[in-house]
């Protein structure tokens, strides 16, 4: 006996899209429902490919609904799978916790959530298969839930369905944390994970097979390339093959683009439209959201930060991505390049070289360099917008290098310009 199952994550349905930034008006409606169209698409995927089941490993939903039409668009789509025989098992994650949400909630026939008291499992006969899972009651279970998970039927192929910070990912919220030794131990053939939105080229353990499927859409600029769900086929008891397919319908791409030394303006727009050209096209056609970063030791350098002529530049890279396509726009544009210096920037006798050596003794310093942040923030708030990616939501520490290194540069800049 063969069949196929689908195993998604963390599709946020109505979340909302981050850094859309000045994206055209009559776009926005299309790209805010992305992670609707995404979840579309897995559907599509699971009646093209007579799925027995799909798997959803968590977050299903981002948070709290606006109002009853997220939850009744997305109980249409599982009654298209329930026309085709299609079967659907479902666990909470942090984000759509039984605290979180609407904790009864009606869902067809051909959809099984699994309990967030205690490990579950379903039987099924007619494949010889079992399903085992359980969701988040509160978003901040600390536990590792997967120890509580019961052994292995003998005779079915045991699928594990786990929303988890697995050890090993530490720059993610520890929920259900649990390690590869514990999945082993307890016989599963698969164990189909949520929680990380970074899918791996490679399954994290291949006997039993244990996997994150990463998320349907990527949300904002940090979740970049493909994404989608995992689809498996199950032979005699067997894994046989697991494949990904994409399901998302934008991606967010992030150019570093270095300005060669001697570079032009003609040729620096040259060298932009290759690169976003490039970029929409590795992304097969679908809507792309960029992130160009300027950067490099260049003769442009001065014109490229004059607080007067950086807008007009800014207005042409924005410029050059609606020439290539109507669906490839600038998220954010952010000029970190530097002027070409001399030896004696680095002298020992004189004002730059200081400048220079100071900034590198607070590189290797991190509590005095951390005891700085507030004045490097408050320079980053005086610059333009452009400059002063404030909208960034990584944590201060992981910022302070690049606030450094700004800080730097304005202001050996400043000196060059007044000598």
């Amino acid at each position: 006996m063969s069949f196929r199952f689908i195993h998604a994550a963390d599709l946020h349905i109505d979340s909302p899209l981050q850094g859309l930034g000045r994206i055209d008006p009559a776009m926005m409606q299309r790209v805010q429902l992305a992670t609707r169209t995404a979840f579309e698409n897995v559907v599509d995927l699971a009646i093209r490919e007579e799925a027995a089941f799909v798997l959803i490993a968590g977050d299903l939903f981002d948070g709290q609904w606006q109002d009853m039409r997220t939850g009744q668009w997305t109980i249409a789509q599982f009654r298209r799978l329930e026309t085709h025989g299609i079967r659907v098992f479902y666990i909470r994650g942090n984000h759509d916790a039984e605290s979180k949400l609407q904790k009864s909630i009606r869902w067809p026939d051909n959809v099984s959530e699994l309990s967030a008291k205690k490990a579950e499992t379903v039987k099924l006969d007619d494949l010889k298969a079992a399903i085992h899972g359980r969701g988040f009651a509160r978003p901040d279970v600390l536990e590792d839930l997967a120890a509580g998970y019961p052994a292995a039927l003998p005779g079915y192929f045991n699928v594990g369905m786990l929303h988890t910070s697995l050890q090993g990912y530490d720059e993610h919220d520890p929920y259900a944390p649990t390690t590869i030794d514990t999945l082993r131990t307890k016989g599963y053939d698969y164990w189909a994970l949520g929680h990380i939105h970074l899918r791996e080229a490679a399954p994290l353990c291949e006997d039993p097979y244990v996997a994150y499927s990463g998320n349907t859409q990527g949300r904002h600029i940090r979740e970049q390339g493909a994404k989608g769900c995992l689809v498996a086929t199950v032979s005699d008891g067997h894994l046989e093959e697991v494949r990904f397919e994409p399901t998302d319908v934008l991606r967010w791409n992030e150019l570093e683009i270095v300005v060669p030394s001697t570079a032009d303006a003609q040729q620096l727009d040259e060298q932009i439209r290759d690169a976003l050209a490039t970029a929409h096209e590795q992304n097969d056609g679908r809507f792309t959201i960029a992130r160009v970063r300027l950067s490099g030791s260049c003769e442009l350098h001065a014109e490229l930060n004059d607080p007067l002529k950086q807008g007009s530049w800014i207005g042409r890279v924005r410029d050059a991505a609606a020439a290539i396509s109507d669906e490839l726009c600038i998220e954010k544009v952010k000029i970190r390049t530097t002027a070409q210096r001399g030896p004696r920037t680095r002298g020992e006798a004189d004002l730059l070289g200081e400048l220079s050596r100071e900034a590198e003794l607070l590189r290797q310093d991190p509590e005095t360099l951390a005891a700085l942040s507030p004045e490097l923030k408050s320079l980053f708030e005086k610059l333009s917008a452009a400059q002063a990616d404030l909208s960034d939501q990584r944590e201060t520490n992981e910022r302070l290098e690049e606030w450094l290194a700004a800080a730097e540069e304005i202001v050996l800049t400043g000196l060059e310009g007044a000598s």
